[in-house]
């Protein structure tokens, strides 16, 4: 693989990611139904059958699985692939970026 495709599919892949206009809505609710009415609205869900908590779970760690495949199969650097494939580290410096994007004061430093 080589590195314009790579940039191009990502770029393409990229309409379908939620924007942070989207995230703080999801952010602000006080409720599950309220997170899945919101995603069935983004045309998130995509007709998943979400009915309550653990389904949104599983949902959104077949996504994730379907992130880290796509990142192994395309990527044309094997080093970014390893970043994006180490799951507590990603998942920390994605903590991080978030917290900093939203302008909040704390974030996590420490691996749990």
């Amino acid at each position: 693989m080589n590195n314009i495709y790579f940039n191009g599919r990502c770029k393409a892949l990229e309409t379908k990611l939620l924007s942070f206009v989207q995230l703080n809505e999801i952010i602000k609710c006080r409720e599950v139904n309220e997170v899945i009415n919101l995603l069935n609205s983004y045309n998130f869900l995509k007709g998943e059958n979400v009915a309550n908590f653990q389904d949104l779970l599983k949902l959104l760690e077949r996504e994730e699985n379907e992130f880290l495949i796509f990142v192994k199969r395309t990527t044309p650097n094997e080093s970014f692939a390893k970043f994006f494939t180490l799951k507590n580290d990603y998942f920390n410096v994605e903590s991080i970026y978030i917290a900093t994007k939203l302008n909040r004061d704390s974030y996590p430093t420490t691996l749990e």
